[in-house]
């Protein structure tokens, strides 16, 4: 639902269009982690009773006058979990039409951020590892027409606080320098019954000594691709990724070994390679009840700290099953059930040990305004 206000103007009349829009979403969930993964030998369930502490409650204004749109989007946080720092930008974006392509500036959704799962949190929060590596950022995007898809090109402010720089003592290594964007082309297409995404993205940027002047670089990249394909009620989805240093990237989950490290003995940055794939499906049973379910992977390799040692391995997989529950037009009440096993982890020169499983039920509620 929106509310669209008109103003007329100028000799020729031209309309130009705003609308206003909102979305509450309340989760509530209870999570629950076993003795092996929290570490302290106990299980442990903590619930969460509030609105969406990752702010995907929102606010927002969509403008169009002409060649011109944009919008501006401002997501609503439960301010007693965040220092009641309740508000942040979501998107704030204008694009003009040239007619042959399409310029963006401003902030807005990653190509790479394609999320290959339909789960409330499965789709997006706990198989985050498993699609959805990018996030919304700063950019200049331009959108071209290429064949019977859309070629884009994006220069990406790039992301410098999650990976070895952060692993960096803090002196004398207290300088990043950063001498070019990050940089993505997807491509998107619509070929019958399915939709094909495909996305590659790039970033480099030097962590300096400053005593020295001597610099290492950090360098993350990624290829991701992701199919849909509609069959009357039945939607299926698959996709897979590989990338280096993906942490970087907004990549979630708490995982450092997700990013790159800093060796602080041998003065190197250690690279994290990792590669992941996920598939669902979901099937709309009737206008007001559909179901889903998914399953993902995700594997971790990197160089071990101490040369001649066997490399550290890590490899995660879930799963999860969810209800879509339509109450009434813009009212639906999202039901999920999800497992998180964290597998096996294979410290450098070590044997293999448990990381444990968490678990989480629960739902969201959403009424769209």
């Amino acid at each position: 639902m929106a509310v669209v206000f008109i103003a007329v103007s100028g000799p020729a009349m031209a309309a130009s269009q705003v609308s206003f829009y909102g979305q509450s979403w309340f989760e509530m969930w209870w999570d629950k982690t076993d003795g092996v993964n929290n570490g302290t030998g106990f299980s442990d369930t903590d619930m969460r009773w509030q609105n969406d502490g990752a702010g995907v409650s929102r606010f927002g204004a969509r403008f169009k006058d002409g060649a011109m749109s944009g919008n501006v989007e401002l997501g609503m946080i439960d301010g007693r979990d965040n220092g009641y720092a309740s508000v942040r930008t979501r998107q704030v974006w204008g694009e003009y039409d040239f007619g042959s392509f399409k310029l963006l500036v401003g902030q807005t959704y990653e190509k790479a951020f394609m999320p290959f799962l339909f789960g409330a949190r499965g789709g997006q929060g706990t198989y985050r590892g498993e699609g959805g590596i990018g996030t919304r950022a700063s950019m200049i995007r331009a959108r071209f027409n290429a064949g019977p898809g859309e070629l884009v090109v994006a220069a990406i402010d790039p992301n410098t606080g999650r990976g070895a720089s952060a692993g960096f003592p803090a002196a004398p290594f207290s300088e990043i320098d950063v001498t070019m964007p990050r940089l993505e082309v997807g491509y998107d297409v619509k070929v019958s019954n399915f939709r094909i995404q495909l996305c590659g993205t790039y970033q480099t940027y030097n962590q300096v000594q400053v005593s020295t002047n001597k610099d290492w670089d950090i360098t993350s990249y990624a290829i991701i691709g992701k199919v849909t394909a509609s069959f009357g009620p039945l939607e299926l989805a698959g996709g897979l990724y590989s990338g280096q240093n993906l942490r970087e990237f907004g990549m979630g989950g708490t995982k450092a070994a997700w990013a790159s490290q800093f060796d602080g003995t041998n003065l190197r940055v250690i690279d994290s390679d990792l590669f992941g794939w996920a598939i669902g499906a979901k099937f709309k049973v009737n206008d007001m009840f559909a179901l889903s379910a998914g399953y993902g992977v995700t594997s971790q390799e990197q160089d071990p700290v101490t040369v001649g040692q066997t490399k550290e391995e890590d490899d995660d997989k879930g799963y999860h099953i969810s209800a879509f529950i339509t109450v009434a037009k813009n009212f639906d009440i999202n039901l999920e059930y999800g497992v998180k096993d964290f597998g096996d982890k294979r410290a450098a020169g070590a044997l293999p040990v448990d990381e444990g499983k968490a678990k989480y039920w629960g739902a969201e509620w959403i009424l769209k305004f």
